[in-house]
């Protein structure tokens, strides 16, 4: 039944690929079901059954996602894509808050951008036919003073080493803060 539901909501957003999106998560609080993340983001591809039962609308109009302990990925996690337009520009803001008690281990990757060839996972780029942005948060012991930390992390054609590169930077996250996230993805020319 589920995958019925799925099929016809995909159908239904294949001409919808984003250009400018607002989301603002002003729904009643309840589970974000699928058809509500259809609704809100168009395309999206990647979004599993596990996942929706760990997202929810609070009463913050804010989008809480439960981390499982022990879990990475899309087992753990959250993980979909969103069809964007071709573009020699893209901007992605949001804003992100780990609650009070959340229990740091190595690290966990943030929503990004990707295009073409999205690579992750320690892919060569060396064909630079994509590339993809998004940060991440890390707490290492003896690393940072002890504290977690935010850090770009970006595929890219000629980058320097195998994984994401981290350029060298570290903000120091706390627990039960906002912080804004922006990112801006301009196009080179290949040439």
């Amino acid at each position: 039944k589920e995958t019925k539901t799925e099929e016809i909501l995909n159908n239904n957003a294949q001409a919808k690929v984003n250009s400018d999106v607002t989301v603002t998560f002003t729904r009643t609080p309840n589970t974000y079901w699928y058809g509500n993340f259809v609704d809100d983001f168009g395309n999206v591809s990647g979004y599993s059954d596990a996942e929706k039962n760990r997202h929810k609308i609070t009463n913050s109009n804010t989008l809480s996602v439960k981390l499982l302990k022990n879990e990475i990925g899309q087992t753990g996690g959250a993980i979909c894509d969103i069809e964007i337009q071709n573009a020699t520009e893209y901007i992605l803001k949001y804003k992100i808050k780990f609650q009070d008690g959340f229990q740091w281990k190595k690290g966990g990757k943030l929503p990004g951008l990707g295009g073409g060839q999205v690579y992750a996972g320690g892919e060569d780029t060396s064909v630079g036919d994509g590339w993809s942005f998004r940060p991440v948060w890390h707490f290492y012991s003896g690393v940072n003073n002890n504290q977690p930390y935010f850090a770009p992390y970006a595929y890219y054609v000629d980058q320097p080493g195998t994984y994401g590169d981290e350029f060298g930077k570290k903000f120091t996250i706390q627990d039960n803060a906002w912080y804004n996230i922006w990112i801006r993805i301009k196009m080179n020319t290949g040439t």
